[in-house]
């Protein structure tokens, strides 16, 4: 009994249930009585079961667009509804985001953004950057400045050394050789200054050193070149060497003058030259040479010039010295032309300093003899360096044979000799009168007159030629005698 009971109740319960439920609003509607009929939900709102009083409001996240709604649709990603009861969802504005079911909206941080509509925040990709929250787009990284990673927030600053030309650069590039960056956030390099170089990369500038030399926009320093210099440090090009130096390597820093004996004529000379035979330099650093004095000489490459020596002599510009001819002679060092030997001296060998007297029994009668000539016969030379020789007799060389001299010759030399004669003594038609001599051909004699024998006035008439004739023109009248005298 009590089972049935039970079963009873259960059927009955059952039965009652089925029979409310004909009667209630369905999902979607609703009335004051829960009961049908009832009206639809509006949008925004739901009804999700039976019997409703009221409708739901969608919640914040949700909306509901449509009229008898059984439930609410979550906002789709990139769009939110941010309060109840929305009968659409609203998209995210830019530079926001939103998850699916969204009530609210993010900003999408440093380092992000987000366009309108984002599910989303998007990192910022490489060379652009958000630097501060709720952007819709990035920023390109200006010139001069790069962003390495994306996401990033800032930019970073090209670093000293380095350039970024353009916008939007993940990268910054390095001074190109002969430019640098001095300073940090560079967007372009600057060239090297004149007298300055820069390998590449730099954030300085390096001086050429001395020795070398730095046109602008220089990656290196050029050595001086062969005949230029740089004597400091930063020059922009090499000096050439001046006239009288010379520079004979590369890299220089200074120029070498010339030695003594040499000379460098003209600018830029990488080696010097010797002085030239009869040229001389006497000192370092000449820029041209010096012909060598009269009386002296110089060998090629001469720092100083040397004397003839005696016997020897030179013009001006003489490589060596010339040795005095014969009949000339140079007796002291120094002279620059000899000297003719003397009449009663000669000289008869080359390069003689002195002269040499003519020996007895030998004469020299003019200047720059070679030889010494015998005495001729009738003629004599009776000491050395007699320049004429002396008539037989002629004693004290006054070139008069006085009677005491005469008696010598004769007292030495008539005694063997044949004697002289007067011969064919001819008055001759006009008064005057002719005579010879004999046994006198080989010399002159003078013929004197007077007209008394003994006395002292004896009158020079002129010399008995030719062939010892003389005519006596004034023999006209009167008593006359002659003689000889010899010479």
């Amino acid at each position: 009994m009590k089972n049935k009971y039970v079963f009873g109740v259960l059927a009955l319960t059952s039965i009652s249930i089925h029979q409310a439920l004909a009667t209630l609003c369905p999902p979607g509607y609703y009335s004051s009585s829960g009961s049908t009929p009832g009206v639809p939900a509006p949008p925004g709102y739901y009804v999700a079961v039976s019997g409703a009083t009221s409708p739901t409001p969608a919640s914040p996240g949700y909306f509901v667009a449509t009229n008898a709604a059984v439930g609410q649709t979550p906002a789709p990603a990139g769009t939110y509804c941010p309060i109840a009861g929305m009968t659409t969802n609203l998209p995210c504005p830019a530079g926001y985001y939103a998850p699916a079911a969204s009530a609210t909206i993010t900003p999408a941080p440093p380092g992000f953004y987000a366009p309108a509509g984002s599910t989303t925040a998007t990192p910022a990709g490489l060379g652009t950057y958000t630097p501060i929250s709720g952007m819709a787009a990035t920023i390109q990284a200006v010139p001069g400045y790069f962003v390495s990673a994306s996401a990033s927030s800032s930019m970073t600053p090209a670093a000293a050394g380095t350039f970024v030309a353009v916008s939007g650069s993940f990268a910054a590039q390095n001074a190109p050789a002969g430019s640098y960056c001095p300073l940090q956030g560079m967007r372009g390099s600057l060239a090297s200054p004149a007298g300055y170089y820069a390998p590449g990369g730099g954030a300085t500038i390096m001086p050429a050193a001395a020795g070398y030399y730095a046109p602008a926009n220089s990656a290196a320093a050029t050595p001086a070149g062969l005949g230029t210099y740089t004597p400091i440090a930063g020059m922009a090009a090499a000096i050439p060497a001046a006239p009288g130096y010379f520079v004979s390597s590369q890299g220089s820093s200074s120029m070498t003058p010339a030695n003594p004996g040499t000379f460098v004529a003209s600018a830029g000379a990488v080696t010097a030259q010797s002085a030239a035979g009869g040229m001389y330099c006497p000192m370092a650093g000449m820029q041209a040479e010096i012909a060598s004095p009269a009386g002296y000489y110089a060998p090629a490459g001469s720092a100083t010039i040397t004397p003839a020596p005696a016997g020897y002599y030179t013009t001006p510009g003489s490589a060596s010295a010339t040795p005095a001819g014969q009949g000339t002679y140079t007796p002291i060092a120094g002279m620059s032309q000899a000297i003719p030997a003397a009449p009663g001296y000669f000289v008869n060998a080359l390069g003689s300093s002195s002269m040499t007297p003519a020996p007895a029994g030998f004469f020299v009668s003019g200047s720059g003899q070679a030889l010494a000539q015998p005495a001729p016969a009738g003629r004599y030379a009776p000491i050395p360096g007699m320049q004429g020789t002396i008539v037989p007799g002629d004693a004290n060389g006054d070139g008069i044979v006085s009677q005491g001299e005469l008696n010598a010759v004769l007292t030495n030399y008539w005694d063997s000799s044949a004697w002289v004669t007067l011969t064919n003594a001819v008055k001759l038609s006009n008064g005057t009168w002719q005579f010879g001599l004999t046994n006198a051909t080989a010399w002159d004699f003078s013929v004197l007159v007077s007209s008394n024998l003994t006395g002292t006035n004896w009158s020079y008439l002129g010399v008995a030629n030719p062939a010892y004739t003389f005519v006596d023109t004034n023999g006209v009248g009167g008593q006359r005698f002659y003689r000889l005298r010899w010479p």
